[in-house]
């Protein structure tokens, strides 16, 4: 009795995972066929474009004063005595990868991911510092994952020139930071300061006017001058706010 019921549970156990194997392999398929399918539309329409591109961008913080008449001296922010401090913000720059679909001549829609970063410097001017070895200045780089959302417009054509600007939002998301204070004696060592209010993430808005060259009929390059505004400050204690930033966006697209 005990064997015969065993058997019949071994049966229909295997029976079982037969079906369950039969119902993954016929999902699979679908699932492949219907890629399989999708791409030779994609691919005779031009509709998506898969592309690199790499952006510089001059960013212009307003910093705030430092106060004045303070006594910490390896606090960049207070500073020392009347010490009037100046920063100066890098340049800033981005490398990734951008998909881009076009919903008709006129419209596309596009997203990606890359790696940016951005910073400033803080060069010390002090008016009296005996006997001590003072810092020079101190250098904030801090590092980015960045997560674009692109709408763009073809506004004229011009044999194989195309004017396209583009709107985006950049969401940045704080991946890692750098920071060195310079001394005196030559020596230079991490800070304890810099760091010490920085947002994690920063939203900014992006126009670009966007120059596309088609190379040939699925290969193009776009050379895009551009204006942005951030929407977060990179550093809330030292930072007013952002005023306008210019650049430039260079990028080489291949339409599937």
């Amino acid at each position: 009795m005990r064997l015969s019921l065993g058997i019949k549970y071994l049966n229909d156990f295997f029976s079982n995972r037969c079906n369950t194997l039969k119902k993954r392999i016929k999902i699979n398929t679908l699932t492949f066929l219907f890629l399989f399918s999708v791409v030779p539309i994609w691919s005779q329409n031009n509709k998506t474009s898969i592309g690199f591109s790499s952006q510089l961008e001059f960013n212009n913080y307003e910093f705030k004063k430092t106060p004045f008449k303070t006594s910490v001296i390896y606090d960049p922010f207070k500073g020392y005595s009347d010490a009037n401090n100046v920063y100066n913000p890098f340049i800033g720059y981005s490398i990734g990868l951008n998909l881009f679909y076009d919903f008709n001549e006129k419209i596309s829609l596009g997203t990606g991911i890359a790696y940016a970063s951005e910073g400033y410097e803080l060069i010390y001017n002090y008016t009296s510092l005996p006997n001590v070895i003072s810092p020079t200045k101190s250098e904030l780089k801090v590092y980015y994952l960045r997560v674009p959302i692109k709408f763009g417009m073809t506004l004229i054509k011009l044999g194989k020139l195309d004017l396209k600007p583009s709107l985006s939002t950049f969401f940045d998301f704080q991946i890692n930071k750098k920071e060195n204070t310079f001394f005196e004696n030559g020596l230079n060592g991490e800070t304890k300061h810099l760091s010490n209010d920085l947002n994690k993430t920063l939203l900014s808005i992006c126009l670009d006017f966007g120059l596309e060259y088609n190379v040939k009929e699925n290969l193009s390059m776009v050379f895009a001058p551009l204006i942005s505004k951030r929407l977060t400050t990179l550093d809330e204690n030292r930072m007013k706010s952002s005023k306008l930033s210019y650049g430039a966006i260079f990028s080489i697209y291949y339409k599937l």
